[in-house]
This record gives C-alpha cells, structure tokens and sequence, in this order.
C-alpha cells in the first residue's frame, strides 16, 4: 500500500498504517503518532564490511514466496516518470528523481540535493541553522551524505528522490537553490 508514492508499514498489534517518509501513523490507533528517526548511512557493502566485519544480515529464506534477490524496481531511478501519484508535485528545478538528503531542523525541512552537494569544493562544510552549525558531509564515491552536529554526533537524516521528499515537505528550503 502508498501513501503520497511512499510505502505504508502495517502495525498487526494496533492495526495502525505508518507512512516511512516521515515515521508518522496516518492510519489506526496511533493516528498522529510519530517515530523516533535514527540515523542511517549509505554504503556500499564491501566498505560496510569493512567497517563493521561482524555485521549479520536477515535471510532472504522467509517461507512466503516473495523473490527478495529480485528487484521490483529495478530501473526505476533512471526512468524519467514517477509512477504513483504524490500529493504534492515537486517543482521542476532538480529532475523528480535527483537524490537529496533531507533533514528536519525542528519544524524546518531542509533538502540537499546531491547535484548541488557535488559542486561543493570540500567533501565536509559547515551549515548554519539559527545559533547552531552543523557539519554536512558528501561522499561521492558513494553518492551518500549525512550530517553530525559540533560535537561529531551524526543526526537523523533521509536519503530518498527529490519528489518523494518534496511530497511530504512542500515548505522545505533548498540548500543551493538560487
């Protein structure tokens, strides 16, 4: 099931529906609740491995017939339409599939597009939010970006295509944009 182009994750015990973008119960018993956001990294798995040699990986074996070593969405990045309606239409300055990361600073939404992370002349840099500075970090090998705080903490963030954020966070700002 989809939810403005976004997956809805079943809640059997409450019968809740939760949308992924932003972690909230847009259906059930826990209507308006929100998750707690963690933060996440992207990369590719031997690099993984590396860093984290003991990692365990969930088996594909689940006993239902799902192909889970099939993509369902293979080619999806590259083809120029979004499939499933949003409620809210992306402006046209960055393709509806460019990649950004998005981050929420309180009730302000960010969104970095990874085009313009790209032009950036360091691979980390400073980012000012009211009285706090955060540091943005982009690794192009990897086409992945985070963010941490003064003190090196990395923060919660989300890696997802510019129309799927912009679906959820119409009133973001665009690190960027001119």
């Amino acid at each position: 099931m989809l939810y403005s182009s976004d997956v809805l994750m079943y809640d059997r015990e409450t019968e809740s529906l939760w949308a992924q973008i932003h972690g909230e119960a847009v259906a059930g018993a826990l209507v308006g609740s929100k998750l707690k956001q963690i933060p996440m990294s992207l990369s590719r798995w031997s690099n993984w491995l590396q860093r984290y040699p003991d990692t365990q990986v969930l088996s594909t074996e689940t006993g239902y017939r799902r192909d889970y070593e099939r993509d369902p969405y293979a080619g999806y990045a590259e083809h120029p339409n979004v499939y499933f309606p949003v409620a809210n239409q992306a402006p046209s300055q960055y393709h509806q599939k460019e990649m950004v990361m998005g981050v929420l600073f309180g009730d302000s939404a960010v969104a970095f597009p990874f085009s313009e992370l790209e032009k950036q002349d360091e691979m980390s840099f400073e980012y000012v939010v009211g009285d706090q500075t955060y540091t943005i970090h982009w690794d192009s090998h990897n086409q992945s970006a985070w963010i941490t705080s003064k003190d090196g903490e990395t923060l919660a963030s989300t890696l997802l295509f510019w129309f799927a954020w912009y679906a959820f966070y119409p009133d973001t700002q665009i690190f960027g944009a001119s």
